[in-house]
């Protein structure tokens, strides 16, 4: 009688391991027929959607933006010692 019940216990547990992982193995593949929409467009399709085109980009004007902007985070001359005496000094070096 226990090894009947203990059958059927491998058995009910194979099964449910088993349809577990078809489950999962199932969810993680693309589906066929999925169509991308957004929320608000009432069913209409990402291909139906028209969007205004971006204009040129202005490259000599970012450029100009970010270099300020970096200027900020620059380190000076005294930090840049301290940063090569430290590397220097293998305080810094990587471990591989």
């Amino acid at each position: 009688m226990k090894k009947k019940y203990a059958q059927w216990f491998w058995f009910i547990g194979g099964f449910a391991v088993g349809f577990t992982l078809i489950s999962i193995g199932h969810a993680a593949l693309p589906k066929k027929a999925v169509v991308a929409t957004q929320p608000n467009t009432k069913g209409q399709t990402l291909t139906e959607l028209r969007a205004a085109k971006a204009g040129t980009p202005e490259l000599e004007s970012d450029f100009a933006k970010l270099a300020t902007q970096e200027s900020r985070f620059a380190e000076n001359a005294e930090q840049q010692k301290k940063l090569k005496a430290a590397v220097a000094n293998g305080k810094y070096r990587s471990k591989n």
